[in-house]
């Protein structure tokens, strides 16, 4: 039980300070567009960017301390891989029978089953998402944490991608079975964009989530090219250590162990050449797509 209340007040100073950036943000754009507010939509779609936020805080966002040289960004701590799927099975009976703890059921597996209702809950219901979509949002949603945390001193795990998604479907049952007992309520959560206006917004959420695979893929290959020609430098030069740079940015520490080199990454700086690169994807495609639905 304390776990669950350390990680929810973890994720409470994030969620607020999400929430009047976004009720700013979201305001202007909706003025600028000239659009009607919806209060119900634009209220679920608060709650579900504050929990976004909050869910950020506790998967990919590095823990943050005061002290008395400023805020901290703590990184400490090493990086572990587990790509053999259902051992989160194993650990759960191996924690209730033979510890007699709840931890792993708790945090691990109901916890990640729990964390992911939300969004298999709200996708269909703010953007009329079918269950495929719904379920792969969620899907690609993980996905993305779980890269994201190879970078991080965190745990990348295939169960984790599993039991998220699963708690993806559960949300979106959830939400079915509401809709038939509820059809008219749940309708007012949505936009009216029908026809035409509906083909270009699933059009245009596409486009995004390309440039955002594309950015992403494009930093991959520029580290991995910088990290190639690093090793070639420090074999070359016989040096004792290297860093490799890219951008201004250490990527990745090479150290001499007898004849060869041990490379470490530098996760942090890892992270912020792929936000640049998807950032970067993100604003090419607003633009290309402005130009196009200019000459139309």
């Amino acid at each position: 039980m304390s776990q669950i209340i350390r990680h929810l007040s973890g994720m409470l100073p994030y969620m607020m300070l999400v929430m009047p950036v976004h009720m700013i943000v979201r305001l202007t754009v909706l003025k600028l567009r000239n659009l009607k507010i919806n209060r119900y939509h634009e209220t679920a779609l608060l709650l579900f960017v504050v929990f976004i936020a909050g869910l950020a805080s506790q998967t990919v966002i590095p823990p943050v301390r005061i002290t008395q040289n400023g805020l901290l960004i703590d990184i400490s701590g090493e990086h572990k891989t587990a790509m053999i799927p259902f051992r989160v099975f194993c650990y759960m009976l191996r924690d209730l029978v033979v510890l007699h703890s709840a931890k792993s059921f708790m945090i691990d597996f109901i916890g990640n089953i729990i964390m992911f209702v939300p969004i298999g809950f709200c996708v269909p219901l703010l953007w009329r998402a079918s269950g495929k979509a719904t379920i792969a949002a969620g899907f690609f949603t993980s996905l993305l944490i779980e890269i994201t945390q190879l970078f991080l001193p965190r745990w990348t795990d295939i169960d984790d991608l599993i039991l998220n998604t699963t708690g993806t479907l559960l949300g979106w049952l959830l939400y079915r079975m509401l809709d038939m007992r509820h059809t008219v309520f749940l309708s007012r959560f949505r936009l009216d964009c029908k026809g035409a206006n509906n083909m270009k917004h699933k059009k245009n959420i596409i486009a995004l989530i390309i440039a955002i695979v594309a950015g992403f893929a494009l930093a991959m290959l520029a580290m991995s090219v910088a990290i190639y020609f690093g090793y070639t430098e420090a074999y070359a030069g016989s040096a004792e250590s290297l860093n490799v740079s890219l951008f201004g940015l250490d990527i990745y520490t090479l150290t001499k162990a007898g004849e060869q080199y041990n490379g470490s990454s530098i996760g942090q700086n890892m992270g912020i050449i792929c936000a640049g690169f998807m950032a970067v994807a993100v604003l090419m495609e607003q633009f290309i797509i402005r130009a196009v639905n200019r000459k139309k």
